[in-house]
């Protein structure tokens, strides 16, 4: 009679006589392939797969690029939109940040158009609209998106006064936005808006963390929250989560520096609390933290006046 042992990899047979017999065991392995990378440059005319076979344009490094991989952005200049961001964790990176411009262009109505997808980070990018372009509505929309970052990257609109009514950056329906050291300036609409639910239906907006923002010059508001649908009718939710970190700077809005938009029903008018509302973690007061506004002082926090001020500490 024999017995089978085994240790540390090593199969040992101990036969009649007490002979030892030792032979490997061989532990089949499964290596995770690292994340397919793409590289895009002004000009390139590459299949995106190196810096030296760069695509052009941002809709062939999305078609190329794998789960978990990064679009490397090389310095330059490029008027295109990204409309096909359609993949889910990818990252969009400047090779050096600051060094590379987006001309949003149209025809699109977005400049930046993502739609349901999850784990994007965009980085190290500065997007401009032209002040010729009379179809973006917002120079980066998002809509029913999960875990968005951007960081590090600067939104500049066609002008305050515009004849043309274009927003800078458009969060809807969307969980777990983190926005640090962003700008967004020069719109005609706000700088930054956030609605709780964009269409019926949709996911609630929440847990929205706000590091190091400035909004500039924007017709509208700075910052402004929407707790009602897109449509502006009474449909609406509340908005939970909602975190300001570092320093973050509100100037020269034509209305409220941050807005924060409330209910109609009579329970609020009444000086209860609001049915739909903006909070802070775990439903406690928005802590603002260090702001500074250059603004007209009633302008500074302008929340319909049937919110109660309980939401912002």
């Amino acid at each position: 009679m024999s017995r089978i042992t085994g240790n540390s990899g090593i199969l040992s047979k101990i036969g009649l006589g007490g002979a030892i017999i030792i032979a490997p065991l061989f532990l089949s392995q499964t290596v995770l392939a690292a994340p397919k990378d793409a590289y895009l440059a002004p000009g390139g005319a590459g299949n995106c797969s190196s810096t030296s076979a760069a695509c052009a344009t941002f809709a062939e490094a999305i078609n190329y690029v794998g789960k978990g991989g990064t679009i490397h952005v090389a310095d330059g200049s490029y008027n295109q939109d990204i409309t096909d961001t359609t993949k889910n964790q990818i990252n969009i990176v400047a090779d050096n940040p600051g060094s590379v411009n987006v001309t949003l262009d149209g025809p699109s109505s977005w400049g930046v158009y993502l739609e349901g997808v999850n784990d994007i980070t965009i980085s190290g990018i500065n997007f401009n609209v032209s002040s010729d372009n009379s179809t973006v509505a917002y120079a980066l929309h998002a809509h029913n998106a999960r875990t968005l970052t951007l960081q590090d990257d600067k939104f500049t609109g066609p002008g305050k006064t515009s004849e043309f009514k274009t927003g800078g950056v458009d969060i809807n329906s969307s969980y777990n936005v983190t926005e640090t050291n962003v700008s967004a300036s020069d719109f005609s609409k706000n700088g930054f808006s956030f609605t709780s639910q964009y269409n019926v239906g949709d996911e609630i907006s929440s847990h929205v963390t706000l590091t190091n923002i400035s909004a500039t010059d924007n017709e509208w508001s700075g910052i402004a929250f929407y707790t009602t649908t897109n449509t502006g009718n009474s449909t609406g939710h509340s908005i939970h989560g909602v975190t300001f970190n570092g320093n973050n700077s509100i100037t020269g809005s034509g209305g409220a520096a941050i807005y924060f938009e409330g209910t109609t029903d009579a329970t609020a008018k009444e000086g209860g609390k609001p049915t739909f509302q903006i909070t802070g973690l775990k439903d406690m007061k928005v802590k603002l933290g260090s702001i500074s506004f250059v603004s007209n002082a009633f302008d500074i926090i302008k929340p319909e006046s049937r919110i109660n001020s309980h939401l912002v500490a």
